[in-house]
């Protein structure tokens, strides 16, 4: 007798491990499939909200990132949607929104440098500054990091400042003549202005 006692708990404990591993088997199949769908999904409306910002649809492409953030709330790829969006636009708000692509990606060379360039198209030298604090080693070595350093100086007035850099970016890339013309800009409105002030001088000093 006790032998079939034994031999029918053995049964019905298999059958319960067994029941178990379905339902474990199930739930992870469908955990999975799940996974599967949200990441089909955030593929989807990525491409179509990419696809959306270059035909000039800035509204229908927000609203495609602002359902893949909440699918996926650290994407990186949605939040720059938003923030070429916005700047297209010609919203002042795109420059924290790529201020967050920059801290979602790591500070990668193209998203820094596009949160710089937001930044100086808005004249706020600050925020440009923070980007370009932010640029990894080596895209400070070149000549377009110093191009955005100059047109950073020349935000707060500062001529010293962007000459400086300008020749920096020169340096590094002679070949580029639009250094030559922003140096030779420089150049003739320091000269024109020198000029002007010798003449009022002269005016004063023969009153």
């Amino acid at each position: 007798m006790l032998g079939l006692n034994e031999k029918i708990e053995r049964s019905l404990l298999k059958i319960f491990l067994s029941v178990v591993g379905l339902i474990l088997l199930v739930g992870a199949g469908g955990y999975f499939s799940l996974s599967a769908f949200h990441a089909w999904q955030v593929r989807r409306l990525l491409a179509e909200a990419n696809a959306l910002v270059n035909e000039g649809d800035y509204k229908h492409a927000s609203l495609d990132a602002q359902r893949i953030l909440e699918l996926s709330p650290e994407n990186a790829d949605a939040m720059r949607v938003i923030a070429r969006s916005a700047e297209s636009a010609g919203l002042r708000s795109a420059i924290e929104f790529w201020r967050r692509v920059t801290e979602l990606n790591e500070n990668a060379e193209g998203d820094v440098t596009a949160r710089a360039r937001c930044a100086i198209r808005f004249g706020d030298a600050v925020s440009a500054s923070k980007a370009l604090d932010a640029m990894p080693e080596p895209g400070k070595r070149t000549a377009n990091y110093h191009a955005l350093r100059s047109d950073t100086a020349l935000i707060r007035h500062d001529l010293a400042g962007y000459e400086k850099e300008l020749l920096e970016a020169k340096r590094r890339d002679p070949q580029d003549k639009k250094y030559n013309l922003a140096l030779a800009t420089l150049h003739v409105a320091a000269n024109d202005f020198g000029t002007s002030r010798s003449r009022r001088a002269r005016i004063a000093r023969s009153v």
